[in-house]
């Protein structure tokens, strides 16, 4: 290992557990001196966008002459050292990485000669960018929109469940526990029904999230509910929630102040209660996520020549990107139905144009 990485400071080696076993960790930084062509085929090969998160590798020629291979990788999940040894060479040297993506790149790349890079350096929330955000929350009275939209790195990266606590500091808040009771519940005006995927029953979460007073069961008794925020967090879109005939989730949506998802293509976050929506919370998608399309080709009583076809998508798009995606000149309308019901509509005068 070249004396100018150890003065980085930024490796160290293999922590162990209780048990005395060397424990698995994702930053490893690695040299391997006189790298044959097969070991730097081998490398280019294994080193992918599947395998790591980032990694920059360098060619460099030491003091004494001996070219070597000098790299960091932030893997895809942790790795112990045997396990490096048999991925990527048996041969180097390695040892576990210490400091910010940024630091280790800088240090591999501050030379030139990078032999490989894959992604870019994984950054490292900062106190700050949390304090930014707690400050923004406070001044826009707790608003998820003004959070999201000054500081949408950080409301992605600090998790739902702490932004939620952050929104609900110096009022009291109730956590609703998993089942029908709401035990513990004494007129907290903030409650927060966390990572919510179908446990609480539709029903109630339609009454306690409505406007209309109502009361929830403790054991043995009801109290009234009077909160006056209600955050939900999920890792599941609405119409994921509830898999049941006649579930509809734009029931929940109305209810709802700010639904915020985070949209990966555009890297920020889209608020569906003010979007308009190609609209997925009434269409009927098969269990098995397949790609749905069918269009026929009809002539009007007019005479114009039109197209007519109904798609089930992959994914879910708002209108604006079915636009970009399709055609700007077309008519686009949320349907209902199943598959079968639009396919037997759109089919029923023959003259398909496609069909997938």
């Amino acid at each position: 290992m070249p004396k100018a990485l150890s003065k980085t400071r930024h490796l160290e080696a293999p922590r162990q557990n209780a048990s005395g076993r060397e424990q698995p960790v994702k930053q490893w930084c690695f040299t391997l001196n006189n790298p044959t062509a097969d070991e730097l085929r081998h490398i280019k090969e294994v080193v992918s966008a599947d395998s790591v998160d980032f990694a920059v590798i360098r060619q460099e020629v030491g003091d004494r002459g001996m070219p070597h291979l000098q790299g960091f990788l932030n893997m895809k999940t942790k790795r112990r050292l045997n396990t490096m040894k048999n991925w990527l060479s048996s041969r180097a040297h390695y040892e576990v990485a210490r400091g910010t993506d940024l630091q280790n790149d800088e240090y591999c790349s501050k030379e030139g000669n990078v032999y490989l890079r894959i992604g870019e350096p994984v950054r490292e929330r900062q106190w700050s960018d949390l304090q930014k955000a707690i400050e923004v929350a406070k001044k826009s009275s707790g608003s998820l929109k003004a959070v999201a939209e000054a500081c949408p790195s950080t409301f992605i990266r600090c998790g739902k469940s702490k932004m939620a606590a952050e929104l609900c500091a110096g009022s009291s808040t109730y956590y609703k526990p998993c089942g029908p009771w709401w035990d513990g519940y004494d007129g907290h005006v903030c409650v927060v029904i966390d990572d919510l995927y179908g446990w609480m029953s539709c029903d109630e979460l339609w009454r306690v999230c409505d406007r209309y007073p109502c009361k929830v069961p403790v054991k043995g008794a009801f109290v009234e509910f009077v909160a006056k925020s209600i955050y939900i967090t999920s890792n599941r879109h609405v119409w994921e929630w509830y898999h049941f005939d006649g579930f509809v989730p734009s029931a929940v949506l109305r209810r709802v102040n700010v639904y915020f998802v985070f949209d990966e293509a555009m890297e920020r976050f889209t608020d569906l209660c003010s979007s308009p929506m190609y609209d997925p919370l009434t269409m009927r998608y098969n269990y098995y996520g397949s790609h749905c399309s069918v269009l026929g080709q009809e002539v009007g009583e007019s005479g114009t020549p039109y197209l007519q076809g109904f798609v089930n998508l992959k994914t879910k798009r708002c209108l604006s990107m079915m636009k970009n995606w399709l055609s700007p000149r077309a008519h686009f309308e949320a349907v209902k139905g199943t598959d079968l019901q639009n396919d037997e509509y759109c089919t029923k005068g023959g003259d398909i144009y496609l069909r997938i």
